[in-house]
């Protein structure tokens, strides 16, 4: 069954229980009422993460209400500060929405490590805490690396005296769109680093 089957048939199946009274009033499953909620969290004390010990999905602790999968961390942070975020994510990636850890582990719950942010913000702290990119290597580690990081130096210096690119592509046997692509970069992150 490809992935627009099994969505349709999902849906299908959710509407079909709705319909029928089995959402939240199944007796084999009880309702995620708030205290069912933190009991899935293990309270700590305040500057510690409390982990999620409920279900996990792709690194984060996921929670079922009224049918719909959400998110742990959005939900605790909505049951501690009502009203200011939307439990579903985000549709837009501009603008707020996006609930970041500041302590960089997706299990926590803890409120004080929670904060409300954009998708600029989230990139920005997957970077910081190392878990962007899905943790590969950096630099002449990467699996897919063209150049050591002594020739990358060389030819970012090189760059910056005024050589153009297409001799640079020359020099380092390089495509000119990966020596485009690196000095765009590099000039990037430098006139970030200003700001």
């Amino acid at each position: 069954m490809d992935q627009k089957a099994r969505k349709k048939h999902a849906d299908y199946m959710r509407e079909y229980r709705r319909r029928n009274g089995k959402i939240g009033a199944n007796p084999g499953r009880p309702a995620n009422t708030p205290g069912v909620l933190w009991s899935k969290v293990q309270v700590g004390a305040v500057d510690e993460c409390w982990p999620w010990i409920g279900s996990v999905n792709t690194g984060y602790g996921r929670t079922q209400i009224d049918g719909k999968n959400y998110y742990a961390h959005r939900v605790i942070f909505d049951l501690a500060n009502p009203g200011m975020i939307n439990l579903a994510s985000p549709d837009k990636r501009s603008g707020p929405g996006f609930v970041l850890h500041h302590c960089g582990n997706r299990l926590c719950c803890n409120p004080s490590h929670l904060y409300i942010g954009t998708q600029k913000d989230n990139m920005q702290d997957r970077l910081k805490t190392g878990d962007g990119y899905r943790n590969l290597p950096l630099g002449e580690k990467h699996h897919a690396a063209v150049l050591s990081d002594e020739d990358r130096a060389l030819l970012l210096e090189m760059s910056d005296q005024g050589v153009r690119g297409c001799d640079l592509a020359e020099i380092f046997r390089l495509n000119r769109s990966t020596v485009k692509s690196m000095v765009y970069w590099h000039k990037r992150g430098a006139s970030d680093e200003r700001q």
